[in-house]
């Protein structure tokens, strides 16, 4: 029963984990496509 609890606590804290990564990922991920945005908008203004 004692590793069973061990191995959930483990199994509840990678998501946790994954989950912050997977975020962080995706923030990236947003700045970059608006940077991209940005810096076509800027390149269409200038034409």
């Amino acid at each position: 029963m004692q590793l069973a609890g061990i191995g959930n606590r483990n199994y509840s804290v990678k998501p946790l984990i994954g989950e912050t990564f997977e975020n962080l990922l995706t923030i990236m991920n947003l700045k970059t496509s608006l940077l991209k945005g940005l810096k076509l908008c800027g390149c269409l203004n200038k034409t």
